[in-house]
């Protein structure tokens, strides 16, 4: 799935969440008596406004963390995590095509993968091989029965956690942060500072 569909569909998502939030909210709402009308105004557009500005916000946030981590955003239909400074790890349509990637070669068919000091180790569905941190060259090679690989689905996450992780925590942070004092300037808007006052 390319990014602007699955964008279209997490939107279709976020809507249908958003309206059941809505709908909950506005039954609650009812129930209040001061500035009742505004309150009700409120509790619908609320969960849309924290919803979507918190989708964008992080979509935001991610593609600014893939623009300085060298990762992918997230979305779409290829991922990918760097090695070193020549090697990729990388994804296309699904977790089971996995293939290592540098500027003059591919090696597909990647099923396991591990890191051992700045050295990788690679079994793919054919061989094994070691990749040097400093190279992008792929050398043959038997695996030493204490290496324990990792799916290389399983080692992407993990290598991208490692480099990105805490920049993702911190967007995610700003984006939620940004989505309650949108919500906030929101009620300020619709009902107004005092709301004890009728």
């Amino acid at each position: 799935m390319g990014p602007l569909f699955v964008i279209l569909f997490h939107l279709i998502f976020i809507f249908i969440v958003a309206s059941i939030l809505a709908f909950v909210f506005t039954i609650f709402s009812a129930f209040f008596k001061n500035k009742k009308k505004r309150k009700i105004v409120f509790a619908l557009l609320s969960p849309f406004v924290f919803c979507y500005s918190l989708y964008f916000f992080a979509l935001i946030g991610s593609g600014i963390v893939s623009a300085i981590k060298d990762v992918d955003v997230g979305i779409g239909d290829y991922w990918s995590v760097p090695l070193n400074d020549n090697v990729k790890l990388s994804f296309i349509d699904s977790s089971d095509n996995c293939f290592l990637e540098t500027d003059q070669e591919q090696l597909p068919n990647v099923k396991k993968i591990q890191q051992i000091q700045n050295d990788y180790y690679i079994k793919t569905s054919d061989n094994s091989y070691l990749l040097k941190n400093d190279s992008d060259d792929f050398v043959e090679t038997i695996i030493p029965s204490e290496v324990k690989l990792l799916d290389s689905w399983d080692f992407y996450f993990k290598k991208k956690y490692e480099i990105a992780g805490g920049l993702l925590v911190f967007f995610g942070i700003v984006s939620l942060a940004l989505s309650c004092f949108i919500v906030y300037l929101l009620k300020i808007i619709v009902i107004g500072r005092n709301v004890s006052k009728s």
